[in-house]
């Protein structure tokens, strides 16, 4: 796990002083650009990601809860009708971002923040 941090720290320009508990409770209290760029740049560790050998895997409930937040954030509630059965994944993320349908922006990017943070600790 320490190896993530640090690997995730330096490829994301984040002081090594600021551990993810330390992040998860500066996400609580930021605002205005200081959540931007926090969201961003827990945005791109999500693309890089890898669980350390042996540690546990991130489960699709895990992921869609991240995709809900991340979408939640950026694009608002979510529109349209359910997908069909015919429609699997799509009606997985659609039911997964109805769970945060209503949430602000700046909760959305700091529950993203903080659950992201969560799953690359495990």
């Amino acid at each position: 796990t320490a190896t993530t941090h640090t690997t995730h720290q330096e490829t994301h320009s984040t002081p090594k002083h600021i551990q993810p508990n330390t992040m998860a409770s500066a996400a609580a209290t930021a605002s205005g650009d200081d959540l931007k760029k926090m969201f961003e740049e827990a945005a791109a560790s999500v693309k890089t990601f890898k669980p350390a050998s042996g540690a546990k895997s991130v489960s699709n409930d895990e992921k869609l809860k991240v995709y809900a937040l991340f979408k939640q954030a950026t694009e608002g509630d979510v529109t349209g009708s359910r997908p069909g059965m015919f429609s699997p994944t799509d009606r997985a993320k659609y039911d997964a971002r109805v769970t945060v349908k209503g949430k602000s922006t700046d909760d959305a990017m700091r529950e993203y923040i903080d659950e992201v943070k969560r799953q690359q600790a495990e």
